[in-house]
């Protein structure tokens, strides 16, 4: 519950601040990049500049996450392995020091 109030919170929280922002923001920005030239308003150029970065952060962690759920999976199958090989050697009969 606290969570979701939390969540809520932050996401209002940041949609006032980019409302905000894009009123303060209403001069145009013309920028080069050598093979094309555009200008748009300095809000749209942030923002798409912001949800850039923001795509590559989930593009760099989403490796991350699957080189660790590759880990995972080859710690679970040699877990698996151990375990029966653990309760073969239970279910052996015992031998007599005799």
């Amino acid at each position: 519950m606290i969570k979701k109030v939390i969540s809520t919170v932050f996401i209002l929280t940041t949609f006032v601040i980019a409302v905000w922002f894009s009123y303060l923001n209403t001069d145009d920005i013309s920028i080069n990049l050598s093979f094309m030239q555009f200008s748009s308003k300095a809000s749209i150029i942030f923002s798409i500049i912001f949800i850039s970065g923001w795509l590559f952060g989930i593009l760099c962690s989403f490796f991350y996450v699957i080189k660790i759920l590759n880990q995972k999976r080859i710690i679970k199958s040699d877990l698996d392995q151990k375990i029966e090989e653990l309760n073969a050697h239970r279910a052996s009969p015992l031998k007599d020091a005799n």
